[in-house]
Order: structure tokens, then C-alpha cells, then sequence
């Protein structure tokens, strides 16, 4: 009976060594998307085609914080040097203001017209992730999705901009505190147009690749529409310890050396949809090769 009346004692986790503490708290670990992943209308997580979710459907975790302090952070500590942090950024998250210093704010970017609306707009300085600062300090690896629509660019003539001008992307650079003294070790960033059928979506790949491929920890660039694609090579950084960068085909074969911080957007356009060798070596010789 003694026995049985333990079982109503609470069950003192913190008398664990920190050892088999770490091992319940590797099981409660998930792959945080900012900002969250919808759910369905049952309540389950999508499905891995609309992000990374874990397999079984997302894992409540989430109780743990409210635990104490020190159960937080002892699981903010692993969680931050185990798990990949996914930072997307949406149009209908995109917070836009007035270039003539109103206050009032547009609810989406599709409300800015691709000419003289979107012209007297600016993007404000704030990317939609609430996540504390202290935190993305700590952060290891990373994953950045644009989902970038032309007015995102905040400029009706994307030929009359620089990548430098971009005021949305210095703003997520910024946050993500991709500086010296930041712990990321490595980032991946996916920019994916959505269409526009007066501009090119070789635009908002060309200035976004040019805007980020700068950051010392970032490490690959993927390119995509948000329809269909036709099979878009991609930038991977050669050595973690330089800053050059060469173009790979989907099949990860490399095809090209990048050409550096000069990059015309027509030879951004050739690298792109440059031809590999490995995988059609009939074009080896050829005219125009």
C-alpha cells in the first residue's frame, strides 16, 4: 500500500542528472517555423509540401516554458544548438507604410499596385517574426524562405534599383543578427517569385541573391516560382572559409563559377539556366559552349 501511494507523489524531474534531463528534452524537440505553420481544419499540421513540419504532426513542446526557469532554459539551450529555425516571409505578412509619414498601414502587399502605388510606398523596417533577440543571437542553423511578389522590392522599376537599396532585405539581415558575434553556423536561403505579369521574376531572384549572398554564414541559394519551375541551378558557397561562390545544376553537379559582386542580370539570367555537362555531355564542344 506504501507503494501504491507513491504513485500520487509529483515526480521530482529537476532530482534528474542533467544528463538524463538532456535525454527527455532531445524528444520534445521540434524544427520552430517562423512565423508559426497553419493548421488545418482538423487541427493537424500541413503537410510537409507546405513546410517543415515533423512527420507525425507537430510535437507539444511548447508546455515545457512554463515549467520554471531553469527547465526553460535548459530546453532553450538545446533546442537553439540542435534544431533548425525556419524563417519565412509572406506577402499578406509584409507591414507597409507611407512614404509621406503616415501612420496608416496597408493590410497586404497586394494592395500596392505594381506602378505609381507602390511607388509612393516603402516596406518598414520590421520582418514578421516575434522571436527575442537573446534567442537569434544563439541560433545555429537556419533556413530563410522569401515568398517575394514584385512590389516587395518597394520599387515600380526593378532596373532603377540596386540590390544595396533594398530596404525589406537589410531589414531581415538585420534581424537576424548575421553579424561577427552571431552563433549561425550555417543558413540556407530559398527565394521563391511569386508571379507578375509585368514583371520578370528574374528580377526579384537577381536582387535577392545579390542583397544576401554577402552574409558570411549563408551558404546555399535556391531559386523557384510559386507555380512551377523549370528546373532553376542554384549558388552554393564553395569553402565555408572564403566567399566565393559557383552555380550547381538541380542534380548538384557544379556548372559554373558565380562572377562576383558585378553580376549583370544578364549573366545572372546564363549562370541560371546554364546547361550541365554531367548531365547532357553531348553539349560538350558544341557551338556556343
Amino acid at each position: 500500500m506504501q507503494n501504491d501511494a507513491s504513485y500520487n507523489e509529483p515526480f521530482q524531474f529537476l532530482d534528474l542528472p542533467a544528463e538524463l534531463r538532456e535525454m527527455v528534452y532531445e524528444n520534445l524537440l521540434e524544427e520552430p517555423c517562423y512565423p508559426a505553420q497553419p493548421q488545418t481544419a482538423n487541427g493537424s499540421a500541413p503537410s510537409k509540401s507546405s513546410g517543415p513540419t515533423q512527420a507525425s504532426g507537430r510535437k507539444p513542446s511548447n508546455w515545457i516554458f512554463l515549467a520554471n526557469k531553469q527547465v526553460y532554459g535548459e530546453f532553450m539551450d538545446l533546442l537553439v544548438k540542435k534544431s533548425t529555425f525556419h524563417f519565412s516571409t509572406y506577402p499578406d505578412k509584409a507591414p507597409r507604410k507611407a512614404s509621406n509619414a503616415s501612420s496608416h498601414y496597408a493590410s497586404t502587399a497586394r494592395e500596392a499596385s505594381p506602378d505609381t502605388t507602390s511607388q509612393s510606398m516603402t516596406l518598414t523596417s520590421t520582418p514578421p517574426w516575434f522571436i527575442a533577440p537573446s534567442t537569434l543571437t544563439r541560433l545555429r542553423n537556419c533556413t530563410l524562405t522569401l515568398n517575394v511578389t514584385s512590389s516587395m522590392l518597394g520599387c515600380p522599376d526593378p532596373r532603377a534599383m540596386t540590390p544595396a537599396s533594398w530596404a525589406f532585405a537589410r531589414s531581415i539581415k538585420k534581424q537576424l543578427s548575421l553579424s561577427s558575434t552571431s552563433s549561425i553556423q550555417s543558413l540556407s536561403l530559398h527565394v521563391k517569385a511569386i508571379g507578375d505579369p509585368l514583371w520578370n521574376p528574374l528580377w526579384v531572384w537577381y536582387h535577392a541573391s545579390q542583397s544576401f549572398k554577402s552574409m558570411g554564414r549563408l551558404r546555399e541559394i535556391r531559386f523557384s516560382l510559386d507555380t512551377w519551375s523549370p528546373g532553376e541551378n542554384h549558388l552554393r558557397r564553395d569553402d565555408a572559409s572564403c566567399s566565393s561562390w559557383s552555380w550547381y545544376c538541380p542534380k548538384n553537379h557544379r556548372v559554373a563559377t558565380e562572377l562576383g559582386a558585378d553580376v549583370t542580370v544578364r549573366q545572372f539570367c546564363a549562370m541560371l539556366y546554364q546547361e550541365c555537362l554531367v548531365c547532357r555531355p553531348e553539349l560538350e564542344g558544341s557551338d556556343g559552349e
